[in-house]
């Protein structure tokens, strides 16, 4: 008798209410490695273009 009272009162997991959490989850997950490489896209771009900008400055010195 008190299994059968345990069984009634056990409260089932519904995996379909969890989806939209495991969704946007996912998506947030996804978004923020896209923003990260493309910022650090961005950053590496304007590091290269920082960098040959002061070489060339002190190349024309060196020369000049």
């Amino acid at each position: 008798m008190q299994k059968a009272n345990q069984d009634k009162h056990r409260v089932r997991i519904q995996v379909h209410h969890y989806v939209p959490v495991i969704g946007l989850l996912v998506f947030g997950v996804a978004a923020s490695c896209v923003i990260f490489w493309l910022v650090y896209n961005w950053e590496q771009t304007n590091h290269r273009s920082e960098f040959e900008s002061r070489a060339n400055a002190y190349t024309n010195a060196v020369e000049s």
